[in-house]
């Protein structure tokens, strides 16, 4: 079973999440990270059990939709997208005032 936890304390963090299971929900499971695991990082477990951490577990999960699939193809493949990508996660993750403006410009939300 494809499952993708996430921080469901974090603002940020649930948006994504709701967005993306709108996205490939009838195909990964989407769950809250228990309260000791709230400060991981969100991390994506695909049939086989491997377990994919930040950007690339987003990249990974949202593979699943016909629309979004060309994420991954970029992390796997494209010089460079990977480490900037992961930086780009990781500096969201630790800035609420970005993330939040980062997330209403990607989701257009208010």
């Amino acid at each position: 079973m494809r499952v993708f936890y996430y921080n469901d304390q974090c603002p940020y963090c649930r948006s994504w999440a709701r967005w993306c299971e709108a996205r490939v929900g009838e195909f990964v499971a989407f769950k809250p990270l228990g309260p000791t695991d709230s400060k991981t990082s969100p991390k994506y477990i695909d049939d086989a059990g491997t377990i994919f951490l930040g950007s690339r577990g987003v990249f990974e999960m949202l593979s699943f939709s016909k629309r979004w699939r060309w994420l991954k193809t970029l992390y796997r493949f494209v010089p460079g997208f990977a480490p900037v990508s992961e930086w780009l996660f990781a500096y969201l993750s630790k800035c609420p005032v970005c993330a939040s403006k980062f997330t209403r410009l990607i989701l257009r939300s208010k």
